[in-house]
């Protein structure tokens, strides 16, 4: 089962193996600090699709988007502040029912000219053929019938994953003839590639860009404010994500949970088989057992390890022999 969270409190009693899965090898110092110190602390994941949709399109998060899609597209930064941003919280509380309705971000720049933004967290099948038609569809969609100026489409990749295997952190794609002629300026994708925002070549890119990539890498809401403490854009950010974590009827859009009817009709339209399913509960398996090792190692009670991972005594005893 696929799981993305990003925030939550943690107390002994009440960490379960849905936590758990969310946020990962992360839990494991969370544990420790929890049974050392008695305290909580506050993650944040920004690869959260419906995180990041709400985040992106808010009003409060305005001048720190509008600076990193200024840095990317040349566009004036008041332009952008003032472009119509749709997708956010609002519109996934519209279409959580609704089956098959997309809430991408879409940025309206002008009559002629919109940005779509993809928060792309993992490799799915054809993710990316997918994320390319729905911009065609969009552009002939927004182009009236009989005009001689088409609607022209950015679509903004932020890819969690190297899809290319290459070492550019910007990978800029237009329509273009084998000897680099653009043959039409009504389509541009550029993927940004997280994993190749490295210092070293933090040179190489607009610093806008390389500061909104960092703040998403951030996992913690603490850390958040003390690095970004003084820059008013990026705080404004985090005081917004911070009021979103507090909200529990917004948390609980945000990170809705999908039903097994809902996740058996993905694994269907994605094309993931019978065995590939058995192969990710496998894998669930062995992480739990390799997180209990690792918890009893560093001296977790049982009790506590159990209540962690959803699992009886007979199950713990048989990950530890």
């Amino acid at each position: 089962m696929k799981h993305s969270p990003t925030l939550f409190i943690i107390q002994p009693e009440k960490i379960s193996i849905r936590d758990f899965f969310r946020l990962k090898e992360g839990l494991l110092i969370i544990i420790a600090n929890i049974y050392s110190e008695g305290s909580y602390k506050m993650y944040i994941d920004m690869y959260n699709d419906k995180l990041f949709k709400a985040f992106f399109t808010c009003k409060e998060a305005r001048g720190m988007v509008s600076s990193f899609l200024s840095a990317i597209t040349g566009i004036k930064k008041e332009i952008l502040i003032n472009a119509t941003y749709i997708g956010g919280l609002e519109e996934t509380n519209k279409t959580k029912k609704q089956k098959g309705k997309r809430t991408d971000v879409i940025i309206k720049v002008d009559n002629y000219n919109r940005i779509i933004v993809e928060m792309n967290r993992s490799n799915n099948i054809n993710i990316f053929e997918k994320n390319v038609r729905y911009a065609f569809a969009l552009i002939d969609r927004t182009t009236k019938e009989g005009e001689n100026n088409y609607s022209k489409v950015l679509l903004l990749n932020i890819d969690k994953f190297n899809k290319y295997h290459t070492r550019k952190p910007i990978i800029d794609f237009k329509i273009r003839s084998e000897d680099g002629i653009i043959e039409s300026n009504i389509y541009h994708s550029i993927h940004l590639v997280v994993e190749n925002f490295t210092k070293r070549n933090y040179n190489e890119v607009e610093k806008e860009i390389v500061k909104f990539i960092d703040f998403l890498k951030h996992t913690n809401l603490n850390e958040m404010k003390k690095d970004y403490k003084g820059d008013k854009e990026y705080m404004a950010g985090v005081i917004k994500l911070e009021d979103y974590m507090k909200d529990p009827d917004v948390y609980g859009l945000l990170y809705e949970e999908k039903t097994g009817k809902e996740l058996a009709e993905e694994y269907y339209r994605d094309g993931i088989s019978e065995g590939k399913r058995q192969g990710i509960e496998q894998g669930i398996e062995q992480k739990a057992k390799e997180s209990a090792i690792k918890l009893h190692k560093k001296g977790v009670p049982d009790e506590l390890i159990m209540n962690s991972l959803d699992i009886n005594k007979e199950q713990l005893k048989k990950y530890l022999s």
